[in-house]
């Protein structure tokens, strides 16, 4: 029999001049004056507006005696059959038969033949002879109807962007958010499975209604894309769920666990993530309306993709944009598609793939993104390209560029490449549907290219094509420059070790003879300064015996001090800190003093403290330790120069001093910084005060001295006299910072003042003589337990009275 092709048929014309079969066994027709045409088979067919009047095609069915109705968007409704000639037949409805809203978003035919039409305007139905308008004012929750759906009941669902309404042909059973908690009011598609379980998509997630219970799915189940477009159940009872933005979901009702939904097919399998439609054409072939045309998946018993094929207008499929549900198989098992072109049906039992992998060819050679004359460099070019034979580079040709072409005539478009460079590369690139490469910076070496192509299938090439090159060396990396540089570095290398040898015997010479004067000149300097540093210590310890000579001799001390110590350890040969007494009448007066620095320095101030007090004292008679600081302290600015306006010396001294009245039993004290403890066994002392912190400390006290030293000082205020009775028994401690300020312990930390206090109250009832043992011993076995030098002068005197 014959098949006629005319431009009823999509030819574009009737006047064919040649035809043509390719090795992929398309045909091609030469018409006149209208171009080439390619023939792809008879498993599309394309209506548009030339046929039906309209391309926005929104819904599609059938009815049982195989009329097709479909939806349009702003030409009513489109009835549609076909001639005997296979060429269609049309008839629109619109306002004048009362439809009074053109678009049809959705079409349901319920068991008596009438049609159910979703419009923006409500619900409108026909039973071939009128239609009948429904609206929120006969009890539709929403006038805005996306879609509509006739169960197994034959009741009639309708979803809105208001929510969900359920007819039973004589009132409306309503559903949203406010009313029985729908999971989202603008419900998008409805369909029910094989068990009478009707299921909604909706823009927030999946409501399941069986057996008068409603079950919401969202995240918990794993849906997280929650903007459902369509829905469409297999045989098993699984649910394929197409979302907005991510991908193809999958229900597996028989899945343990609460998480039941997975993505089946994202974004990057898909190619776009956005599904419009969704059908089965057979239980294992999944047709996927995407809005960059659709997918046909094959899939094994269990539902494991097998095979994707893509559907676009490179290989037939014109419309394109697939609209929202808009899906229909046929009473013949067609697809037909509603798209933002027409509507086009799909048969798929004729569509036969044509897996053939297309034929790859090297095409061009550039160098440097220029394209050259190869016959200079290599034995000869090909006939049908530029390509070159036993080609011979230069190390400074490294910057090469190809191009190639797959042909298949049945998809060109949807050819992709792999290629590699051995010398270079390690794999074979990623595929992908560039057909040119370069390599820059290539080393010297042998390379083959390699290149090879797939069909639209993922079909390739048995065998890649190849194209083999060679790149030279510069001349300095050839074998022969290495051996001469060798040989030349090895020569070079003996000459200079034989030149070194002799230049190091005559240094070594020159050496000896230098480090011979040397040598004597260093050892007549050792000498000279093993002399000077003699001269300078026997200096020092001279003005130790000086400094201790001025101090109160001992035999003194004993004359009017009864029982007594003096721990005294200057830090350097000569002290910084110093010790003083005198007695008056019955008036004792006793003073420890710390003056500014240690060794030397210290010493210089000490001796020049000891001759003021001895003025002040002894010459002058002046007894109260509030006076004698006083004057002690414009002693020590005027010897010292010191003015407050300047940059002078701060040199001084801090200092306790007490006077003792031996008949009135009357202790009186000053201090410059210095404060001193008293120890005794019954009441407080009138006057003094116990500090907070030491409140356990029942028997010391400490008496506080002034915040000024004796120096200049921006407090220049008088000396406070501090006085008070004593009772027999009674200790006083007079002392520098020397001894809590002394590092040590464990930590390497000061020994502190509180520590000294309490040390003080463990020994204060041994004789005196015995606590000047306890408090040296402590103090050097506090330096030892972390390997700590002296780093003060450390002065206590202890006097019982």
């Amino acid at each position: 029999s014959f098949t006629f092709f005319t431009d009823k048929q999509g030819y574009p014309n009737n006047q064919v001049l040649t035809v043509y079969e390719d090795s992929d066994n398309n045909f091609w027709f030469g018409t006149m004056g209208s171009g080439l045409c390619k023939y792809y088979g008879d498993y599309f067919a394309h209506y548009t507006a030339k046929e039906i009047s309209t391309e926005k095609v929104y819904s599609i069915a059938q009815s049982k005696n195989g009329t097709y109705w479909i939806g349009t968007g702003g030409k009513g409704l489109v009835k549609l059959n076909f001639d005997k000639n296979n060429n269609p037949v049309i008839k629109i409805f619109n306002e004048k038969d009362g439809l009074f809203d053109p678009e049809i978003r959705s079409i349901a035919i319920d068991k008596n033949g009438v049609l159910w039409l979703a419009t923006p305007s409500g619900l409108y139905s026909y039973n071939h002879n009128a239609f009948t308008n429904y609206t929120t004012d006969d009890g539709l929750v929403d006038n805005r109807v996306n879609c509509v759906f006739i169960d197994s009941r034959n009741r009639l669902w309708c979803g809105t962007m208001g929510g969900l309404s359920i007819f039973n042909g004589n009132s409306f059973f309503n559903i949203d958010e406010e009313n029985y908690k729908l999971i989202h009011n603008e419900v998008q598609t409805i369909t029910e499975d094989k068990q009478g379980t009707v299921w909604i998509g909706t823009l927030g997630g999946i409501a399941r209604f069986k057996n008068n219970e409603m079950i919401d799915f969202d995240e918990k189940e794993g849906l997280l894309n929650k903007k459902i477009k369509c829905i469409v159940c297999d045989p098993t009872g699984n649910v394929w769920i197409g979302s907005f933005g991510v991908g193809l979901y999958l229900y597996d009702a028989k899945k343990a666990g609460t998480k039941k939904i997975t993505l089946k097919a994202d974004e990057d399998f898909l190619g776009t993530g956005n599904i419009f439609s969704v059908i089965f054409s057979n239980d294992t072939t999944l047709i996927i309306g995407t809005d960059k045309g659709f997918k046909m998946i094959t899939m094994d018993r269990k539902y494991n993709f097998k095979r994707i094929l893509t559907f676009d207008k490179t290989n037939g499929f014109l419309g394109i944009e697939n609209n929202l549900n808009a899906i229909l198989k046929d009473n013949s098992n067609n697809i037909w598609f509603g798209t933002a072109k027409g509507i086009t049906r799909f048969t798929p039992s004729v569509y036969r793939s044509k897996n053939i992998a297309p034929k790859t060819h090297i095409v061009e050679l550039r160098l440097f993104y220029e394209s050259v004359d190869w016959s200079k460099k290599s034995d000869s070019i090909a006939c049908w390209s530029n390509i070159p034979t036993n080609l011979i580079l230069t190390y400074k040709e490294n910057h090469l560029t190809f191009r190639f072409e797959g042909i298949s005539l049945t998809n060109p478009q949807k050819i992709s490449y792999r290629y590699m460079l051995e010398g270079s590369d390690e794999n074979w690139s990623p595929a992908m549907q560039y057909n040119e490469v370069k390599y820059s910076g290539l080393k010297p070496g042998e390379y083959t290219f390699k290149v090879k192509a797939s069909n639209e299938y993922g079909k390739w090439n048995d065998e890649p094509q190849t194209f083999s090159f060679i790149i030279n060396p510069p001349f300095y990396s050839t074998w022969w420059f290495y051996t001469i540089s060798i040989i030349f570095i090895i020569s070079v290398i003996i000459l200079f070790i034989k030149w070194r040898e002799a230049k190091l015997k005559r240094d070594k010479a020159i050496l000896e003879q230098t480090v011979k004067e040397r040598t004597a000149e260093v050892v007549k300097q050792k000498e000279i300064l093993v002399v000077q540093k003699q001269e300078i210590t026997d200096s020092i310890h001279y003005a130790s015996r000086i400094q201790r000579a001025i101090l109160p001799p001992e035999s003194y001390i004993n004359s009017i001090l009864k029982d007594y110590f003096i721990l005294y350890k200057p830090k350097d040969i000569v002290s910084g800190d110093f010790y003083w007494t005198s007695q008056k009448d019955d008036i004792l007066v006793l003073t420890v003093a710390d003056c500014t620095g240690h060794g030397v320095p210290g010493a210089f101030m000490s001796m020049l403290g000891v001759s003021f007090l001895n003025e002040i004292v002894n010459k002058n008679g002046i007894i109260s330790p509030d006076q004698i600081l006083n004057n002690l302290r414009d002693d020590v600015v005027n010897a010292l120069q010191q003015k407050e306006t300047t940059d002078g010396s701060k040199d001084g001294m801090d200092i306790a001093l007490i006077s003792i009245d031996k008949k009135r039993n009357i202790i009186q004290y000053a201090g410059a910084n210095n404060s001193i403890y008293v120890v005794r066994g019954g009441q407080n002392p009138q006057g003094l005060t116990k500090p907070k912190p030491l409140q356990n400390l029942e028997d010391l006290e400490e008496i506080k001295a002034d915040k000024m030293p004796i120096a200049i000082h921006p407090r220049m205020e008088k000396f406070l006299n501090n006085e008070f009775p004593y009772q027999s028994g009674d200790i006083i401690y007079l002392f520098s910072d020397g001894y809590s300020d002394q590092f040590g312990g464990p930590k390497g930390k000061k020994f502190m003042s509180k520590h000294f206090k309490e040390f003080l109250l463990s020994i204060h009832e041994l004789p005196m003589i015995t606590q000047q043992y306890k408090l040296d011993k402590q103090i050097e076995e506090w330096q030892l337990e972390s390997n700590q030098s002296q780093n003060d002068d450390i002065c206590v005197i202890g006097l019982r009275l």
